[in-house]
């Protein structure tokens, strides 16, 4: 038992427990927990887990884009690695003995969360025998909870395919949202290492102020304010307050910017796309959804469900058709040529040795592939 827990009595030690978990344990994950987790996170209640002061928060993250988060705001604080490279499907991958090994020694865990990783996280966690990173620890961070998610089923029964029930996961392709990770993420720093919170507060805003110029340009975060725009980009209300907010006659739309400008003519736009990976991006960036390649999510697309989507798309043709990179190309590329549609293969996380290393390089490539695909 830890020196901490001893200031407790037993009774007192279960009553700490149960407003542990009543407190900082969503719902979802208040299932029966081993002892052991449980007083490893109390222990660490009282203080930061990173000792000495000095000493690097060491970070592991489910995806490349987490880890490039992380580094923005821990910066020479902490050690980061992921558990995928950025150029496979992140709803698989193996629990190599290399992850485990990285796991044990991590601070914290980064998780996407809305069960992405489930395959593969769970077993890389629990063989790690790391108590701090278990899911319900202070090192596990659902970086989704911070997220404004997008279709959550009503209900999922077998039929419905591979549905996440917590919502879409693939939030992190909407800078917005990606933001909204970084807040959950900056929480666990705090959590592991209180010495530097100001360092990593400053860093967190300082990437905020800065992907905010990269969505609308120079001039409005000025004009308007930074958390004002956030606010308004969160409910999606920013382009309708640009073109009703007028300024001698003119509404202030003219002083946008960034990826949200060059965006703008191409906004009502459709697309179809192999999975429904691009939903946040989409809403963000005012395109919409036409359909899927595949017949439900998960399921390889079948000739008699792209038959009739061809069909649909002869009477209201759509402007391009999505694939993720580590998607096989056989099926869009047939969509493409019987219907006459770009078919564009784009990138859904940063990976080294890309020409989208970083989270900014990843949004100019789709977005400019996007431009350019229009304009056939």
């Amino acid at each position: 038992m830890s020196a901490e827990c001893q200031h407790f009595s037993r009774n007192e030690q279960s009553a700490v427990k149960r407003a542990y978990i009543r407190i900082c344990v969503p719902k979802e994950w208040r299932k029966p927990m081993k002892t052991w987790v449980i007083s490893a996170c109390i222990a660490c209640l009282s203080f930061g887990f990173v000792s000495p002061a000095s000493a690097k928060v060491k970070i592991l993250a489910m995806t490349t884009d987490l880890a490039w988060l992380a580094k923005q705001i821990g910066k020479d604080h902490v050690k980061v690695d992921s558990v995928l490279t950025g150029k496979e499907d992140p709803h698989h991958a193996v629990a190599k003995p290399s992850l485990i090994l990285k796991a044990s020694r991590a601070h914290l865990f980064l998780d996407i969360g809305m069960e992405l990783g489930v395959g593969y996280v769970p077993l890389i966690l629990r063989n790690s025998r790391n108590g701090n990173i278990q899911m319900g620890a202070p090192g596990f961070i659902n970086t989704s909870i911070f997220v404004k998610r997008l279709e959550i089923p009503a209900n999922v029964t077998r039929n419905s395919g591979d549905v996440h029930a917590q919502g879409n996961p693939h939030y992190w392709v909407d800078p917005v949202s990606f933001l909204a990770a970084g807040r959950a993420v900056l929480q666990g720093l705090i959590r592991a290492d209180a010495a530097h919170a100001k360092t990593y507060q400053k860093n967190y805003k300082q990437l905020e102020k800065r992907i905010v110029v990269k969505l609308v340009g120079k001039i409005l975060p000025q004009a308007v304010g930074t958390k004002k725009l956030l606010k308004l980009m969160r409910n999606y209300k920013l382009i309708p307050f640009l073109q009703s907010t007028k300024i001698g006659g003119r509404s202030i739309v003219r002083y946008l910017g960034g990826w949200l400008k060059k965006m703008l003519p191409l906004r009502g736009k459709t697309y179809i796309s192999h999975h429904r990976q691009w939903v946040y991006f989409a809403k963000r960036f005012g395109i919409a959804p036409f359909g899927q390649l595949e017949p439900k999510p998960g399921i390889p697309p079948t000739a008699k469900h792209m038959l009739r989507l061809l069909a649909r798309s002869k009477a209201n043709k759509p402007t391009w058709i999505f694939v993720a990179g580590f998607l096989p190309l056989q099926a869009g590329r047939f969509f493409s040529k019987k219907a006459g549609i770009p078919l564009v293969q784009l990138p859904i996380s940063t990976a080294k040795g890309t020409g989208h290393a970083d989270y900014i390089s990843l949004m100019d490539l789709m977005i400019n592939k996007l431009h350019k695909a229009a304009k056939k």
